[in-house]
């Protein structure tokens, strides 16, 4: 599940294995204790469309996660829908059989289809301009 505090833009998730997962208003991003050591993670990103705000947010995303759990234990796949939201069902999708240990979704097409898709990996939205009801 996903939380949101007022006015911090602190997000907390928590996962099936007791992990979770803070993002905090400066896009700092840690995994608290997994009760796994040196486990490494395979990150499914879906991207809506190459465009230099989402490629930014993606990058940061990418950089601030290797900096929090290093880059040998965080794997990407990285995986760009070219502006088609059909696309971004089909990548999640892939996403979900890999069971990838979170899915970053980058723009309202791409978390609306990983909504869709699951509902037990973990999900994080950037550059939404929509998150629904």
């Amino acid at each position: 599940m996903l939380f949101r505090k007022k006015r911090y833009n602190i997000y907390t998730m928590n996962t099936r294995k007791n992990c979770s997962i803070r993002i905090d208003h400066e896009s700092a991003l840690s995994f608290s204790s997994c009760g796994e050591s040196k486990k490494v993670y395979t990150v499914g990103i879906c991207q809506l469309a190459t465009h230099d705000a989402l490629d930014a947010a993606t990058r940061g995303f990418q950089d601030a996660l290797k900096d929090k759990l290093g880059a040998d234990n965080v794997v990407f796949d990285l995986k760009n829908a070219a502006g088609d939201s059909n696309i971004c069902n089909t990548i999640v999708n892939s996403f979900v059989s890999k069971k990838v240990d979170l899915i970053m979704a980058n723009a309202t097409a791409a978390l609306q289809a990983a909504y869709n898709a699951t509902s037990t990996i973990p999900i994080l939205g950037t550059s939404v301009t929509e998150y629904g009801g």
